[in-house]
């Protein structure tokens, strides 16, 4: 693409990212169930966590990617943990490039 001098449009990727995103969502939920009969088949515990951390992560970067963007922020070279999450909870944080494509698309 970049030889061809192509690429796709905000549009274009805002229409691919809308869908990946509800799919992300729909993988997400479909965990939920294979962790609650993990739990309550008493798999090992050491599993259970290493899953449910996964999904933990999974989940905060469905929000970093088709929501509020929570990293990239630093200061004198040290990354901020605490400062993107109360970006996150009072909704002050910046829009991620992906949303605002996905945007750009759900408004035609």
């Amino acid at each position: 693409m970049v030889r061809r001098k192509t690429a796709l449009s905000n549009f274009e990727i805002g229409r691919i990212y809308s869908k990946l995103r509800w799919i992300n969502v729909i993988l997400l939920t479909a965990y939920l169930p294979i962790i609650i009969i993990a739990v309550l088949e008493k798999e090992d515990l050491s599993g259970i966590i290493v899953g449910i951390l996964l999904y933990f992560m999974a989940v905060i970067e469905q929000i970093n990617y088709f929501h509020i963007r929570l990293s990239y922020e630093k200061v004198n070279g040290g990354l901020l943990v605490i400062e993107p999450l109360k970006k996150l909870f009072t909704g002050t944080g910046k829009r991620s490039q992906l949303r605002k494509d996905i945007d750009t698309y759900l408004k035609g």
